[in-house]
């Protein structure tokens, strides 16, 4: 799996990225109709003090999980099309950010909020811990040494 999501050079395989790139914008222009349409439908049957909390923190948390996911894939691009570095891409001011707060699991008060709005979280949550599975096979396992095996072929082949 991980040579289809990455060149031979250790950089994201440029077709994954564009085929995440745009199902992350994609998805957040859905989620912006809705929360713009929930919005509206709110003025006319308004929510209870309670549900206006769930869905303020909650509709928080989906559009920083989608900004986090699309400000990452834009690095990524970057990367890819030779505009930023991919050490300078690894540091952590380009790193994929607020796992804290992205992936917290709601509490019970969700089920206070409609079904397509609990769907539009899950895919936005889903979508972020696809990226980050990424992020972790580009940065972190480069980190972990190389394999064992790939060590003593590389040995084997070396000139001397």
């Amino acid at each position: 799996m991980t040579s289809r999501l990455m060149t031979g050079d250790g950089r994201p395989e440029p077709k994954f990225v564009e085929k995440s790139y745009r199902e992350a914008l994609n998805l957040t222009i859905s989620v912006a109709g809705y929360l713009a349409q929930s919005y509206s439908a709110a003025a006319e049957r308004p929510f209870t003090a309670e549900q206006q909390i769930v869905y303020a923190r909650e509709s928080t948390r989906m559009t920083c999980c989608l900004m986090q996911v699309v400000s990452w894939l834009m690095i990524q691009k970057g990367v890819i099309a030779g505009e930023i570095t991919p050490e300078e891409a690894s540091t952590p001011k380009y790193r994929l950010g607020n796992r804290d707060v992205c992936l917290l699991q709601a509490g019970r008060d969700l089920r206070l909020m409609p079904d397509e709005f609990c769907d539009y979280l899950k895919k936005a949550q889903r979508l972020y811990r696809q990226v980050e599975r990424l992020e972790h096979m580009l940065y972190e396992q480069q980190n972990e040494g190389q394999n064992p095996v790939h060590e003593m072929f590389d040995r084997l082949h070396r000139p001397d």
